[in-house]
């Protein structure tokens, strides 16, 4: 694989392009060997032609630094799931190792590849796009607005002119609301008027990079955020174990369902299933129990 990356960064260094700040994997099934070319197309701009028949267009990866790839599956995501499911309480898990600003930062990561999939490649859009979407960027600030407001409530409660706000610093007590909750209802009126995934990465990209309130690691998570995140993790696990680990899937009807027949299956459930990421967390877990699938200790 090292060698592969190395070929088509070569490739399109040749045709002029910077590949020094893009990470770059070949298709899978490329060996040792395999060609890459550099084509031009019918707008005269150059193409790197890989063996499998892929292509990649040289002066979209320069805009974007975004490379479409429908076969990598997101494996490390499966293994997330694994690690997750194996400490015996999911949710528990969660709540111990992943903190309540970690959603944000996780969001805008998510976000970023959606922005650049909904313009250059609807095909994984489709599947990704279900589980945050724009209702999730909304309860999320939303459920951290209601929590900071608790905060600031009790932090006001002790008495004093001023408290001490984690991200903000010292506010003056009677200029809380405009200088500490009032940004973030901005943030929710912001959200609404968001028509495409590049507003939303914007916008939460901005929140991070500017001073925000730093809720307690402890926190609860937004409940429509845990649900995204459960149904993202369980659906590309479904992926993974079906398409590469031989397992199935029981249809409605009780039929099992190997392959590609069983993750048109599980893309049926998409749209169903939207806003309940804890329906494919269930399908995932029924999986792994009819076939008494291991996934260590």
């Amino acid at each position: 694989m090292a060698t592969n990356r190395i070929n088509r960064a070569e490739a399109l260094n040749a045709a002029g392009i910077d590949t020094s700040r893009f990470v770059i994997d070949l298709p899978n099934g490329m060996n040792a060997g395999s060609s890459i070319t550099i084509d031009f197309n019918n707008l005269n701009d150059p193409v790197v032609n890989a063996a499998t028949g892929d292509s990649v267009d040289v002066s979209d990866v320069a805009e974007s630094g975004y490379i479409k790839n429908n076969k990598l599956h997101r494996r490390w995501v499966m293994a997330q799931m694994f690690k997750m499911l194996n400490s015996g309480d999911y949710s528990k898990y969660l709540k111990k190792n992943y903190s309540y600003m970690y959603q944000f930062s996780m969001l805008e990561d998510e976000l970023n590849v959606l922005k650049h999939m909904e313009a250059r490649d609807p095909e994984s859009f489709r599947a990704r796009q279900t589980f945050f979407t724009k209702g999730v960027v909304f309860s999320l600030f939303s459920d951290y607005l209601d929590k900071t407001s608790s905060l600031c409530a009790q932090l006001k409660a002790r008495g004093g002119n001023h408290i001490w706000v984690s991200g903000i610093g010292r506010v003056p007590s009677n200029k809380v609301k405009t200088r500490v909750l009032n940004p973030i209802k901005n943030m929710l009126r912001r959200v609404t008027v968001c028509n495409s995934y590049r507003e939303l990465h914007n916008l939460v990209y901005n929140f991070n990079h500017q001073p925000h309130v730093k809720l307690i690691r402890k926190t609860s998570k937004c409940s429509d955020w845990v649900a995204a995140f459960k149904g993202s993790g369980a659906y590309y696990t479904l992926q993974n174990m079906i398409l590469f680990h031989d397992v199935f899937i029981i249809d409605d009807n009780g039929n099992k369902l190997y392959g590609d027949d069983g993750m048109a299956f599980v893309d049926s459930k998409l749209d169903i299933y939207t806003g309940e990421g804890w329906r494919y967390l269930a399908m995932l877990k029924k999986v792994i129990a009819d076939n008494n699938f291991h996934f260590g200790a």
